[in-house]
């Protein structure tokens, strides 16, 4: 079975290094790359489209740990994570991650592919939306509260490490761009280690997981992306300060568009 995994050793690797990158420059975890291409490896292994999309959310969580710990620290040495914000939403994303791991553990439908292609071109938008700074503050702790639950929720059942859901909300606490991404990427460790302990007790692996699962996360994957992931995050943080960011932004927008159509096409279609 391990011999399958030759065909997809590039692409396994070039999803690493662009994960990897991704994570250091925007501040998301890198679903967006990985969760297609281990869904495509899945189903070339014999998973159903709802197993396999399952096993594909569950590792590409288990791969943003580290690559979010890489991120997250190099933002930090640059002085870009803003410490109040980890406090006030460590709990929130705590308990909305652990109620999206169970729900990614029972809810193994082909409406999640879809589910997920909404989300990419979503963001997407959002990405080619002109941004407007906006400086008034969000109000009181309790928003603070719920603003942290609702990206820990969502941040699982749509496999990113939080960027693309935090970002937004830390920038209209009036965050600069690059303290609301390097804060992002530091909460994303959080998100994603959170949820990788919840499905490593609680999942059970379909009967028909490839060898080397353990519940729904496939470790083979996992051992070859996460090197190369969290050696390129820190290369993504010094693109964050060197590169215009329009010319990034345009073309990541466009791949979620592409990944986002070919994600709703399998959902959709029998």
């Amino acid at each position: 079975m391990l011999s399958q995994l030759v065909p997809f050793l590039p692409y396994l690797l070039l999803a690493g290094v662009v994960a990897g990158i991704l994570a250091g420059l925007f501040g998301i975890g890198g679903g967006a790359i990985l969760v297609p291409t281990l869904f495509a490896l899945l189903s070339a292994l014999g998973l159903s489209n709802a197993d396999a999309m399952a096993m594909a959310l569950a590792t590409s969580l288990a791969c943003i740990v580290p690559t979010a710990a890489a991120s997250g620290y190099s933002h930090y040495q640059k002085k870009h994570v803003n410490g109040v914000i980890l406090k006030r939403w460590w709990l929130g994303i705590l308990v909305g991650t652990f109620l999206g791991g169970l729900v990614i553990n029972h809810w193994r439908s082909p409406y999640l592919m879809l589910y997920f292609s909404m989300f990419l071109i979503v963001v997407a938008i959002n990405q080619l939306r002109p941004k407007v700074e906006v400086v008034r503050a969000l109000p009181g702790k309790l928003w603070h509260y719920l603003a942290s639950f609702i990206q820990g929720f969502l941040s699982v059942l749509a496999c990113v490490g939080g960027g693309t859901i935090g970002v937004p909300i830390l920038l209209a606490m009036g965050l600069p761009i690059r303290h609301a991404i390097g804060t992002s990427a530091a909460l994303g460790f959080f998100i994603a280690s959170f949820t990788s302990v919840v499905l490593l007790i609680s999942s059970v692996a379909p009967d028909s997981a490839p060898v080397g699962s353990i519940g729904l996360i496939y470790l083979p994957a996992l051992f070859i992306v996460t090197p190369l992931s969290s050696l390129m995050a820190p290369v993504g943080v010094m693109l964050n300060k060197r590169l215009p960011e329009i010319w990034l932004v345009r073309l990541f927008a466009a791949f979620l568009l592409v990944i986002a159509g070919k994600m709703a096409y399998l959902a959709l279609v029998p």
